[in-house]
C-alpha cells in the first residue's frame, strides 16, 4: 500500500497541471486576500472577524474548485493517456489503486485547503496594514475556519474523483461537478422548498457561511448561529451522499474493464 501511495504522489508531483492549477489558485488568493478583502478595503473596520470573513466570502469559495480540478486530473490523466492500464498491472487489487488515489487526493486537500486559509488571512492582514486602514483585535477562530474550510474542500474533492471514477470523462466531470450539480440543485428547489437544504452541495455550503457584521440580526443559515441545521449536520448530511457515491464508484471500478 505504501509503494501505491508513493506512486500516486509521483503522479501528482509531476505533471504540470498541478502547479499550473496551483499558481492560478495562488494567484486568485493574492489578489482577492490582498488587494479586494485588505488594499481597496474602507478607512475604518469595525468587523473583528474580517480575516474570518475574507477566508469564508473568498478564498473558500474558489479554493475547494480549483483543488478538486488537480485531484479530478489525477484520475482523469490514467485514462487520457492510457495509463490505467499499466497501473492496475503494477498494484495487485484494483481496490489498493482506488485507495492510493483516495489518500493522496485527501492529502494534498488538506496541505493546500490549510496554505490557503493561512494564505488569504496573512495576506488580508498585509494588505489592511499597507493601506493604513484600523485593525481592530481580529478573533481569527482559527481550528473552526480550518476544519469547515479543510472539510468543505475535501468534500469537493473526493466527489471529484468519485465522479471520475465512475464516468471517467474529463469534461462530463467537470461540467456536473461545476455546473450541473448547481443547476440540478437550483431545479429541485423549485419543488422541494425548504427541504433544499438536504442536497448534497446546498447542505454542506453550509460550513463557509461568512459571519453577521456587528449588529445585524442573525440569519437562519449562518452556521455560527446554534440551530438545530448546524455545520455538523450539514456535513453529516453531504457524507451520506458522498458515501453512497463511492460504493458505487469503487464497485463498477473493481467490476469494469479498466479501458
Amino acid at each position: 500500500m505504501i509503494a501505491a501511495v508513493r506512486s500516486e504522489l509521483r503522479k501528482l508531483l509531476t505533471v504540470r497541471s498541478t502547479f499550473a492549477v496551483l499558481s492560478i489558485l495562488t494567484l486568485f488568493i493574492a489578489f482577492g486576500g490582498f488587494y479586494i478583502e485588505g488594499y481597496s478595503g474602507g478607512g475604518v473596520l469595525p468587523d473583528n472577524h474580517k480575516l474570518v470573513n475574507a477566508v469564508f466570502g473568498g478564498s473558500a469559495n474558489i479554493m475547494p474548485q480549483m483543488i478538486a480540478i488537480v485531484v479530478i486530473l489525477l484520475m482523469a490523466h490514467e485514462y487520457r493517456y492510457n495509463l490505467i492500464n499499466y497501473s492496475l498491472t503494477l498494484t495487485n487489487r484494483r481496490t489498493k489503486f482506488l485507495a492510493a488515489k483516495l489518500m493522496v487526493a485527501a492529502l494534498f486537500t488538506i496541505v493546500i485547503a490549510t496554505a490557503g486559509v493561512l494564505l488569504t488571512m496573512g495576506l488580508t492582514y498585509l494588505g489592511l496594514k499597507l493601506k493604513g486602514t484600523y485593525i481592530p483585535h481580529q478573533d481569527l477562530m482559527l481550528w473552526t475556519v480550518l476544519w469547515r474550510t479543510v472539510a468543505f474542500s475535501l468534500g469537493y474533492s473526493l466527489f471529484g474523483l468519485a465522479l471520475v471514477s465512475l464516468i471517467r470523462n474529463l469534461t462530463a466531470v467537470i461540467f456536473i461537478l461545476f455546473a450541473g450539480i448547481g443547476i440540478t440543485e437550483t431545479l429541485l428547489g423549485l419543488v422541494l422548498k425548504s427541504k433544499t437544504d438536504y442536497l448534497p452541495f446546498r447542505a454542506v455550503g453550509r460550513l463557509i457561511q461568512p459571519i453577521n457584521p456587528p449588529g445585524a440580526s442573525p440569519q437562519n443559515d449562518n452556521p455560527f448561529v446554534s440551530h438545530s441545521f448546524g455545520p455538523l449536520k450539514a456535513l453529516g448530511i453531504f457524507g451520506i451522499y458522498l458515501v453512497v457515491l463511492w460504493l458505487v464508484s469503487w464497485y463498477l471500478f473493481v467490476r469494469r474493464d479498466a479501458s
